[in-house]
């Protein structure tokens, strides 16, 4: 069985965030073998949650030091907020749109899980 999880962020919403953290942590927990990924993806003005100077970015990268955890930045979503790469925490991977990266993971078997 896969236990690969999928996290979708589109809101500039911080209890949406903050669930998105706990569920990272608990599957971390609750799944020590490690015979997972968890892959967040954020698109739409979530992705102002992954710059480097926002109040949630020490938490983020924290999570990022899990060989399991992936984040997923939708690159249309940055250029409409105008962000770059340069501006987002160490470690995120862009995509080229988000929309197709969800699917392309749950047809890869990812479960998908919107906070």
């Amino acid at each position: 069985m896969s236990y690969n999880l999928l996290l979708h962020l589109n809101r500039e919403d911080v209890f949406s965030l903050e669930a998105a953290v706990g569920y990272v942590r608990n599957y971390l927990a609750a799944l020590p073998d490690g015979n997972f990924k968890i892959a967040l993806l954020a698109n739409g003005p979530a992705v102002k949650f992954f710059c480097r100077e926002s109040a949630c970015a020490a938490e983020l990268a924290a999570l990022l030091k899990s060989v399991h955890v992936t984040f997923l930045l939708c690159r249309h979503a940055m250029e409409t907020h105008n962000l770059t790469e340069e501006e987002m925490i160490a470690g995120c991977r862009l995509v080229p749109a988000g929309i197709v990266e969800l699917v392309r993971l749950q047809s890869d078997g990812y479960a998908y899980v919107k906070p």
